[in-house]
């Protein structure tokens, strides 16, 4: 199984759920291109290596190169960037694309590019550690991984994750305190400074 995965926090909590075939079998497709700035990219993808090495030194890590500008353009491409500005008459310099329009291209953009990689590896089940995070729409990235699914023809494995489960805190690693991109950055510092 290819499992893209986000950061060391939601990797144990996916990686602890499987069965211990499915551990032996897994490999990781790191690929965010979301995160910002590349030393959050960067802190991120040890704190993974890490757990990865606590948990079983013999897991694959895929780590293809770092692009922010492929979120950047997924976005823009979206026309989130014309239309909020234009919604909100550039209120500001810099305007916060609403999460309701910039997560789910966020999503399809990373899970796009984990079946790209599943094809190109000719691996038949893929899934992400998405899935046990309680601040995701896990419906709608349950929708847009099926349609993937379904385009591919490899299959994805929903993982069976109890509120509980993904509520648990891990510890003796990095571990950030924001989503991972620009937007949610600059929401997290407005929210803590009551900017």
């Amino acid at each position: 199984m290819l499992i893209h995965t986000c950061c060391a926090d939601c990797f144990l909590k996916f990686y602890q759920a499987l069965k211990k075939e499915e551990q032996v079998k897994s490999q990781i497709f790191f690929y965010n291109p979301n995160i910002y700035p590349r030393e959050e990219h960067n802190a991120r993808l040890l704190a993974v290596k890490k757990v990865v090495k606590s948990l079983n030194n013999e897991i694959k890590i895929i780590v293809p190169d770092y692009l922010p500008q492929k979120y950047f353009r997924a976005l823009n491409k979206a026309g989130c960037d014309q239309e909020d500005r234009e919604n909100k008459k550039m209120q500001s310099l810099f305007t916060i694309i609403p999460q309701n329009k910039r997560c789910p291209i966020c999503w399809k953009l990373r899970l796009t590019a984990l079946f790209e990689k599943a094809k190109e590896e000719k691996i038949s089940l893929v899934s992400s550690t998405l899935f046990t995070s309680n601040y995701q729409d896990l419906s709608k990235i349950k929708e847009i991984a099926k349609k993937l699914s379904q385009e591919y023809r490899i299959n994805f494995y929903f993982p069976q994750l109890s509120k509980a489960e993904r509520d648990h805190a891990n510890k003796g690693f990095y571990k950030q305190n924001y989503c991972g991109c620009l937007y949610s950055l600059i929401e997290k510092s407005r929210e803590k400074y009551q900017i």
